[in-house]
């Protein structure tokens, strides 16, 4: 089962001076790509509130490939890329058709919000990580 994609375009007021998809709302499609990820692997919204774990992005890193304009029509296409006890690692591509525009990776932590403090993940999302793991 795949992750599901993130399609968007490009709104005006992301834009900058130059007419070009401004660096700081990159982001946020990103952000909505690695959600999808959570959900496709139980570490929702849900999973947050029915229990005392969460996950806390750590690191995230962009490279910015290609420019892209207002209104263009985007997708974000998301992997796992890794996990252990602790740790998620995505990978996320921006692209415009097939053409890779932007990419995005993140590390997230697994946490008891309690503490908080990192924590390892339950057996059943260790399971559904390494299933959808790429």
């Amino acid at each position: 089962m795949p992750i599901p994609l993130h399609q968007f375009s490009v709104p005006d007021e992301w834009c900058d001076y130059n007419e070009h998809f401004s660096d700081c709302y990159y982001l946020i499609p990103f952000s909505i790509g690695l959600d999808h990820v959570l959900d496709s692997v139980g570490l929702g919204k849900h999973y947050r509130k029915d229990n005392d774990y969460s996950t806390y992005t750590v690191d995230a890193h962009i490279r910015y490939l290609r420019e892209a304009k207002a209104g263009e029509p985007l997708t974000i296409v998301s992997a796992i890329a890794d996990g252990d006890s602790k740790r998620l690692f995505t990978r996320h591509e921006m692209r415009r058709g097939e053409t890779v525009i932007a990419t995005c990776e993140f590390v997230c932590l697994h946490v008891d919000v309690r503490i908080p403090r990192a924590a390892p993940f339950p057996d059943a999302i260790s399971e559904q990580i390494q299933r959808f793991k790429s």
